[in-house]
């Protein structure tokens, strides 16, 4: 198990990562906007999507060393952890499955929209997951898994993971961050001109491009 300390230094590396993935993600949207069609690929999207796949699997893994689940790979004949290795002792009660995540009606946005990123799909990993994972070695041809959908929903999955884990820092019992009923699905408002109205007094991670719909909530208060 990681101390405290150890787990509040590695969190903070791994969220000034992410703010860089997502700066670069925002920026690239300037040249491809969103409102392309989901299949729109490139190189770079390619880039963010290897860059946010790689947090994902290494934040879960933290999550992971902070409550000591242990983590094996679910294929007997491959010994070596991968994505389900470290997702299944998290997600053993479906909490993963349940977080959701908002895009913000930010300049290159008409409209919010919702995401879940950590379901399952009929008990496979995520399709993102799975177009990053199957073509990583098959380049260039996998580029064209480097498309808005996979890497906009990669990048929704690792801010997930973040204001996950920023609760996991607080919380000393795992069955307590385990257990369903801890997590609440918070509603959402918004504006007369239709802009989102978020609670300014979060102290989850900050994003440019998400909001967190989901708030572990303990004997009634929020962290």
């Amino acid at each position: 198990m990681l101390n405290p300390m150890q787990f509040q230094l590695k969190r903070n590396r791994m969220l000034n990562f992410y703010y860089d993935i997502e700066t670069q993600f925002i920026e690239l949207t300037r040249i491809i906007p969103l409102d392309n069609t989901d299949d729109t690929y490139s190189p770079r999207l390619y880039s963010i999507l290897q860059m946010s796949c790689g947090q994902v699997e290494n934040m879960l893994r933290l999550i992971c060393d902070k409550f000591g689940f242990k983590y094996t790979n679910p294929d007997k004949q491959n010994t070596k952890p991968n994505f389900f290795s470290y997702y299944n002792p998290i997600n053993k009660n479906g909490i993963l499955s349940t977080q959701w995540i908002l895009l913000k009606k930010i300049d290159f946005r008409d409209i919010s929209k919702s995401y879940s990123p950590l379901e399952l799909q009929s008990e496979r990993a995520p399709f993102w997951w799975t177009g990053y994972n199957e073509t990583k070695h098959d380049l260039p041809d996998g580029f064209k898994q480097g498309n808005l959908k996979n890497t906009l929903y990669a990048l929704c999955a690792v801010y997930s993971i973040h204001c996950m884990a920023y609760y996991a820092q607080h919380i000393e019992k795992p069955d307590i961050f385990l257990d369903k009923k801890n997590w609440v699905n918070l509603s959402v408002s918004y504006t007369g001109d239709g802009e989102l109205i978020m609670d300014s007094l979060t102290p989850l991670p900050k994003s440019k491009l998400f909001y967190c719909g989901t708030r572990f909530n303990s004997d009634g208060a929020l962290i």
